[in-house]
């Protein structure tokens, strides 16, 4: 499963196809081309100028929860924003410069932990 290709190209290949991923879903989620992005974000910017940070869980699938939690951080003087995604006994953490940049990083860490869940199954299995 781990083991190295033979050919450089295949590495190159699929280092292009992976970014062509990555691009291709922070186009779906931009919040300028989707209106359910614009929402969100603006839910959260609420929640964290109110209550100090944004929580939210989802049961995606059955007694399977998902926690995501956006709050501000200070980092040498400056704010930024913690983004944690927890779910089946991972944790997706970091800190990003914006509440826009946290959210991007909110949903690919959601999608990364539902889409590996069906791709290659949870981390605890067997």
């Amino acid at each position: 499963m781990f083991g190295r290709n033979k050919s450089t190209s295949q590495w190159s290949d699929q280092a292009t196809q992976t970014q062509a991923a990555f691009r291709s879903f922070f186009d779906l989620i931009d919040p300028t081309r989707s209106v359910d992005s614009a929402k969100e974000i603006s839910e959260i910017s609420e929640a964290v100028a109110l209550a100090g940070e944004w929580n939210k869980e989802d049961e995606w699938r059955i007694s399977t929860w998902m926690k995501a939690v956006i709050k501000p951080e200070m980092v040498t003087g400056k704010q930024w924003f913690r983004v944690t995604v927890d779910c089946d006994g991972q944790s997706f953490s970091c800190l990003c410069p914006t509440i826009q940049r946290a959210f991007a990083f909110y949903k690919l860490y959601a999608h990364i932990t539902i889409y590996q869940f069906y791709a290659v199954g949870p981390p605890w299995a067997v």
